[in-house]
């Protein structure tokens, strides 16, 4: 099944201390956003088993750009910050979070892209392998 989240993606953030030396979530209220946008769209069981993610970043195409060159780098491969790997880093923990699959651990197989797209998301699929 797709899983689709709308708007920039969004890598995982290192963990913050306060003065008190606690540690704690700086995204805590997105990941409850997204996990709830996450489990809106899950239809099925829990995946169980080795698992193939396949995952598409579409990075905001930038404002100062020229009309032509919009039109130039939809589609075309994004090399600039957030990590890709943080990017997945951050989506697997709300699939977690979002009962999709029981622990990030059964991902076997990932194929991502980072691309330019008029519309900013995140695409995903998790797949068991055979």
């Amino acid at each position: 099944m797709l899983y689709v989240i709308p708007g920039n993606p969004v890598p995982l953030a290192r963990a913050r201390f306060s003065k008190h030396k606690k540690v704690y979530d700086s995204q805590k209220s997105q990941k409850m956003f997204d996990g709830i946008t996450l489990q809106g769209q899950h239809q099925g069981e829990v995946l169980i088993g080795p698992l193939h993610l396949d995952i598409k970043f579409f990075m905001p195409i930038p404002s100062s750009a020229s009309k032509r060159k919009r039109e130039e780098l939809g589609g075309q491969c994004h090399v600039s910050r957030p990590d890709t790997d943080n990017m997945i880093k951050y989506y697997l923990d709300i699939a977690v979070d979002a009962g999709l699959l029981i622990d990030d651990c059964l991902v076997s197989v990932i194929t991502a892209r980072k691309i330019y797209g008029k519309e900013p998301r995140t695409e995903f699929t998790l797949s068991v392998i055979k």
